[in-house]
């Protein structure tokens, strides 16, 4: 995004440093960014400081949130009102960009540059004197929950500011800091139309494909409630397990949201149903994810969203395998511990134990190993820990907490808990 003719672009060594002693000093004249951001993983950022005559002094920012971090930075120092007023009106040519809170910009900023150095990618070279531009970063006082990467997955999609010998580089370092198949690009994604939309059917939460769980009156007023026990394998003092009950017409798609719900997980990650876990059959699962990450043979897959509970479960103390997430395999056991012969329309926590596992924390033997950390704040790897899972300096890691009202009040912002009568 060039902002080529105006403005004085940074060349002095006064300028630098009294960008680097004095810039935070000047109060914030206003924050700007692009409003798809969101939906691209791309932000372009104005960030602008006012001087005591008038004149703004701001940065440009170019940020990559799925997996580059910082690829522009650039200042533009001590330009008149008149001239700032220009610039933007010539960036609003390139990319729509609207006002928007500065904690928010900040904490993008600084979520995509910690992203980006997962992998090894460093920030654009000016921006070591752009950030003076910020305020410095405190992961303690963030508000927002940034986005990285897509599906816990960082992703490259070349764009003009690579050459092919830049993109060649950055296909080889992900090779080697994410590993040979744990990233997206062009070669193995499909499409992002198509990304986005198993993104968005995972999360459920935003609505996913309401016609997936469409049911008959009469479908209905024929079920029942089933009562299950979901416990996760391999997590002990505490164990951490939730007792549910769910309308047996509840698709597994449904049944994966309600996990998630009582658990903690995000559901961002993928997620299959199965008679023993891996390896048997049939995996109930999204049908994006085995037609993008699996090469199954026909009916050993069967579509979540489209395979009810009933079509399973008949008989009390039956059990499937719910694993969560591919990599750190959280693996629940989901046992049917009543059939009710009673209609019900949502579903409800019963009751539970345990504290859900920070997610991405690496699986049921590395949280094992964070709970000790977690509970000795003299251990070497306390505070890096505490601050990880975003632990105040007056809180503390309980592996025990379980509230059952807060878990229900969670469950209740499920879209289709109030929403499951078929159409008039």
């Amino acid at each position: 995004m060039a902002t080529q003719g105006k403005g004085k672009k940074l060349q002095m060594n006064s300028a630098a440093g009294f960008i680097r002693l004095k810039a935070r000093s000047l109060p914030i004249n206003g924050c700007w960014i692009s409003d798809e951001w969101e939906d691209t993983g791309t932000a372009y950022i104005v960030v602008s400081r006012r001087h005591p005559n008038g004149n703004i002094t701001a940065g440009v920012f170019l940020v990559d949130l799925l997996c580059l971090g910082i690829k522009q930075a650039q200042i533009l120092y001590d330009t008149t009102a008149d001239e700032f007023e220009d610039i933007l009106k010539m960036m609003q040519d390139d990319v729509e960009l609207e006002k928007a809170d500065c904690q928010l910009v900040h904490e993008i900023i600084y979520s995509g540059l910690e992203y980006a150095k997962k992998f090894g990618f460093e920030p654009h070279e000016e921006f070591e004197l752009a950030r003076c531009l910020l305020e410095e970063d405190n992961p303690k006082k963030r508000r927002y929950d940034i986005e990285c990467g897509v599906d816990g997955k960082p992703m490259f999609v070349p764009t003009e500011h690579e050459s092919d010998e830049r993109a060649a580089e950055i296909l080889v370092q992900l090779e080697k800091t994410a590993g040979p198949g744990n990233y997206f690009h062009p070669d193995n994604v499909p499409g992002l139309d198509e990304l986005e939309k198993m993104v968005a059917a995972m999360m459920d939460a935003d609505g996913g494909a309401m016609e997936d769980y469409e049911v008959d009156e009469e479908e209905i007023e024929n079920s029942e409630t089933f009562q299950f026990k979901v416990q996760l394998k391999n997590i002990s003092k505490p164990p951490v397990w939730r007792r549910i009950a769910v309308p047996s017409y509840f698709t597994f798609g449904q049944l994966h949201s309600v996990i998630c719900a009582v658990f903690g997980w995000s559901g961002a990650h993928l997620y299959s149903f199965s008679p023993d876990g891996y390896g048997s059959s049939p995996e109930i699962t999204l049908s994006d994810e085995w037609d993008l990450f699996a090469d199954m043979e026909s009916g050993d897959s069967l579509d979540a969203t489209e395979t009810r509970l009933s079509e399973f479960f008949d008989k009390e103390g039956q059990h499937m395998i719910y694993i969560y997430d591919f990599g750190d395999d959280w693996t629940h056991v989901v046992t049917l511990e009543k059939i009710i012969p009673e209609v019900s329309r949502q579903a409800v926590c019963l009751a539970g134990k345990g504290a859900c596992p920070p997610e991405d924390c690496g699986g049921p033997w590395a949280y094992q190993d964070l709970k000790k950390v977690l509970a000795d704040k003299n251990h070497p790897n306390y505070q890096e820990m505490a601050e990880w899972i975003g632990l105040n300096e007056d809180e503390q890691w309980d592996a025990n907490e379980f509230d059952l009202e807060d878990v229900q009040g969670v469950l209740e912002h499920y879209y289709y808990l109030s929403q499951q009568r078929p159409e008039e």
